[in-house]
């Protein structure tokens, strides 16, 4: 059984955690070469930029995080088409990466960053219109545009990093920069699911999304569907309960 957010062992959790990351953030501050310098977060354009990574990296992980839960949980694919799926993804980035570190160094950091973020939002609005059955232009093409961006985007990003960092301290700069980028990936895993299970009803969204219920009927393939839908394009996708009040699966969900 799930402990809760308000069970004793959550809080008790919870409560380490805080207490491990004041004592982290005073070790590091009271030490003379910090594994992790929290002295170059007093410079406000270093300290924005590392905000920007984090949020980046957790749009990033969660897309693959909720497709993998999409193709294997609700459409039932196999693990092999699942990462056959997720190739457009990455395989672009391998292109767009030297391109967008080009294009960076010709016209600055500003540009390519901006519009790389306006196409990853369209993306994830194409994302929250995921259709209930298999479609590969559903799936490749909001991922290929994503890797696209994310290609003239990192580059840009990595630059304007080590650019605002002062000059003797750019290995420590870097430091801060994948460690703010990992964060991201740790926690984009816990609020895919947050915003996707704040959607469904919990009964629901603890069989869909904790694999209680073994049987993968249509009505909770639609429900990891629209718990999906929601996390993409949260908080302006409607509620499972509004469009099904009833719960009774007599009719399958659009």
């Amino acid at each position: 059984m799930p402990w809760g957010w308000i069970s004793p062992r959550t809080l008790t959790l919870i409560a380490i955690v805080i207490a491990a990351a004041i004592s982290f953030v005073w070790r590091e501050l009271t030490v003379s070469d910090p594994l992790f310098d929290l002295r170059l977060f007093r410079n406000r354009a270093f300290a924005a930029a590392q905000t920007v990574v984090t949020f980046a990296s957790i749009g990033f992980f969660a897309t693959t995080f909720l497709l993998i839960f999409y193709l294997q949980g609700a459409l039932a694919q196999s693990p092999l088409t699942t990462g056959l799926l997720m190739i457009p993804l990455s395989a672009p980035q391998l292109i767009a990466s030297p391109l967008g570190g080009r294009l960076a160094d010709r016209v600055g950091s500003g540009w390519p960053m901006l519009t790389a973020m306006i196409i990853l939002g369209l993306c994830a609005l194409w994302l929250s219109r995921l259709p209930t059955a298999l479609s590969l232009w559903s799936i490749a093409g909001p991922l290929v545009f994503m890797a696209i961006a994310y290609g003239f985007y990192w580059p840009p990003l990595a630059s304007m990093v080590m650019k605002i960092s002062p000059r003797k301290r750019l290995g420590a700069a870097s430091g801060p920069f994948f460690t703010c980028r990992n964060v991201g990936f740790s926690l984009s895993l816990t609020l895919a699911l947050v915003f996707a299970e704040t959607s469904l009803p919990g009964a629901v969204a603890m069989q869909v999304f904790l694999g209680i219920h073994t049987t993968a009927t249509v009505r909770l393939a639609h429900a990891l569907i629209h718990g999906v839908r929601s996390a993409c394009d949260y908080p302006h996708y409607p509620p499972w309960e509004s469009l099904h009040p009833a719960h009774d699966g007599k009719k399958d969900p659009n």
